[in-house]
C-alpha cells in the first residue's frame, strides 16, 4: 500500500510481521492494541490541525478512487494527540468529517480515527451475506451458523 503524503504529516506503516506476533501482556497493553490490533493502519505525527485534516482527506480521496490495487486501512492513527489539541479535532470533525468516528486514547495520548463505510460498500456487504445464508439454508446447514456481525476473531 502506497503511502499517503500529507503536508505536515510523518506516515509510517506497522510493518506487518506475523512471525514475530507477540501476545498482549495484560487487559491495558496500548502497544500490542496499536500495532498488532491495528496492523497496517497509517501513524501520523500530530503536529496541528492540517497535519490531520490532510491525512484524512487523502485516505477519502483513495477510497474516492475506487482503485483495488491502493484499498487503503480503514483507519489511521495520531500521536501525540493532546485533549486540548483532541477538543480542536472534535469541533472540526462534527463540521467536516461526519463520515469518521474517533477514539481517543489518553494515556499514550493516541487518536485512532476509523473511515466509515460507505452506503454503497455497506450494500454490497449485506447483499453477499444474504446470497451466502441463502446457499447455506438451500444446503441443509441453516441450523449450524449463527450470523456475528462485524466480530474479528
Amino acid at each position: 500500500m502506497p503511502a499517503m503524503p500529507t503536508p505536515q504529516a510523518d506516515a509510517y506503516q506497522t510493518p506487518p510481521d506475523s512471525s514475530q506476533t507477540k501476545e498482549p501482556e495484560g487487559a491495558l497493553d496500548m502497544h500490542y492494541y496499536l500495532t498488532e490490533g491495528l496492523e497496517g493502519a497509517e501513524h501520523y505525527e500530530y503536529r496541528d490541525i492540517c497535519s490531520f485534516t490532510g491525512a484524512v482527506d487523502s485516505q477519502a480521496d483513495v477510497f474516492r478512487s475506487g482503485k483495488a490495487d491502493e484499498s487503503p486501512h480503514q483507519y489511521l492513527i495520531f500521536s501525540p494527540v493532546t485533549p486540548h489539541q483532541l477538543a480542536n479535532i472534535d469541533s472540526v470533525r462534527e463540521t467536516h468529517y461526519k463520515k469518521v468516528r474517533i477514539l481517543y486514547l489518553n494515556e499514550p495520548e493516541v487518536l485512532i480515527v476509523k473511515h466509515m463505510p460507505s452506503p454503497k460498500h455497506q450494500l454490497a456487504t449485506l447483499e453477499f451475506q444474504c446470497i451466502i445464508i441463502k446457499k447455506i439454508y438451500e444446503g441443509g446447514q441453516g441450523a449450524k451458523i449463527t450470523l456475528m456481525g462485524s466480530t474479528t476473531y
